[in-house]
């Protein structure tokens, strides 16, 4: 017979065993080969390129000769840079790139939500669709390509694959992929098995005409990506996934670099789960929304690191009070996440040196990001910061446009 604190932690680890099988379920289904998006003729959609840029003056560079480099008619493409609260030479410098640049001074309403608001309000020229990325990323020579793909499917709004550039190769980098791989690349697949919604990532967003003139942008809170994903939602309107688009940032040096960004986006989550988790479960009930219902439940998964540290010390604990109930149950959940991690390092398809430090670097990394959470938590930012980066590989700053 049970005692009752064996019940107790049984009931204890029902949501985190939850959370791990939904995790586990979504990397089965994103392993299942998907057959290509339908090209239905030649690229017609008009296409602006919105860059929110704060201080990107050495980085802006690289972007702008990205998108030089993209496999899509040139005249069907418009550069838009809003140089946001720069103190540095980024708007002279996209200028001389050909950009058309607005600089917008506030230092009141700070934060790239407000960026990106300021700037379709100065899009002039008639468009088909538009595309925000940051100022320090990358983008693959087919995004918008990709993205036209997806549009010609159906999808109104669209996420590329986001991801970290590693030019430094060190190990922190590697795990720092691999964590973006897990929720930027794992889950968007999984989700779009089963008609949920892929989310928005900050970077490499595509949106049609109709969901700006629609909804605009009225996101400014610390996770604007998930504030403006969930009023989509709430609009009708599902995000699709473009894995074959890539849209690469700039990594920090360290985790104390990334330290601020990440207490950001978990204070934003968190802000987000308060406001919109219970409701959007109830709106997909009554609506019978797939989109609606999964971004429920995906604002009520705890942080992995969370979830790997509660089922383990559950185990233990299992183990301990020799209750197979508990310490089976919490067995499974830890399997789940297992093949959550394995899926992500197939899909990222890296060499064995990078596998090798991705899977050294997860038990440091996961108490990192529990310290984070906690400090999260007790001192929740009020405003947005930017993030120190690497500017390692940022000697294409130099180069002539």
């Amino acid at each position: 017979m049970m005692t009752i604190f064996a019940v107790l932690l049984f009931v204890a680890v029902l949501p985190f065993l939850g959370a791990a099988l939904y995790l586990g379920f979504l990397s089965v289904l994103a392993l299942i080969p998907e057959p290509p998006a339908a090209h239905h003729g030649p690229a017609r959609r008009r296409f602006v390129m919105l860059i929110p840029a704060r201080d990107e003056e050495r980085r802006l560079p690289r972007l702008l000769a990205s998108i030089e480099a993209l496999d899509y008619p040139r005249d069907l493409v418009s550069v838009l840079v809003i140089a946001d609260n720069c103190t540095d030479g980024t708007a002279a410098l996209a200028r001389a790139w050909g950009a058309i640049v607005c600089e917008r001074n506030d230092l009141e309403r700070v934060g790239k939500g407000y960026a990106i608001d300021f700037g379709l309000r100065q899009i002039r020229d008639s468009y088909d669709a538009l595309v925000v990325i940051d100022g320090d990323c990358t983008v693959s020579a087919n995004l918008l390509t990709a993205f036209n793909r997806r549009l010609d499917a159906g999808d109104e709004a669209v996420q590329a694959y986001y991801t970290m550039s590693a030019s430094g190769g060190s190990s922190t980098q590697a795990v720092r992929g691999l964590a973006l791989a897990l929720v930027h690349l794992v889950r968007p697949l999984g989700k779009r098995r089963i008609g949920a919604s892929a989310g928005l990532k900050g970077s490499g967003m595509c949106f049609s005409r109709r969901v700006i003139t629609d909804s605009g942008w009225q996101a400014f809170g610390l996770a604007e990506d998930i504030e403006q994903h969930n009023r989509l939602l709430r609009r009708g309107f599902r995000v699709g996934f473009a894995r074959a688009a890539v849209v690469s940032g700039a990594a920090p040096d360290s985790l104390g670099d990334a330290r601020g960004q990440h207490r950001r986006w978990e204070a934003g989550r968190l802000a987000a789960m308060r406001h919109d988790a219970i409701s959007l479960l109830a709106d997909g009930l009554r609506l019978r929304s797939m989109p609606r219902f999964d971004a429920g439940v995906e604002l009520l998964i705890p942080p992995l690191s969370i979830v790997a540290a509660a089922l383990t010390s559950l185990f233990i604990a299992g183990v301990l009070m020799n209750s197979a109930l508990v310490w089976g149950s919490a067995a499974v959940g830890l399997a789940s996440l297992a093949a959550y991690l394995l899926a992500g390092l197939w899909l990222q398809g890296l060499g064995w040196r990078t596998t090798f430090w991705s899977i050294a670097m997860i038990p440091g990394y996961a108490c990192w990001k529990l310290a984070v959470y906690a400090q999260s938590i007790a001192a929740r930012p009020v405003r947005w910061e930017q993030t120190r980066r690497t500017d390692a590989d940022a000697s294409a700053a130099d180069a002539s446009p």
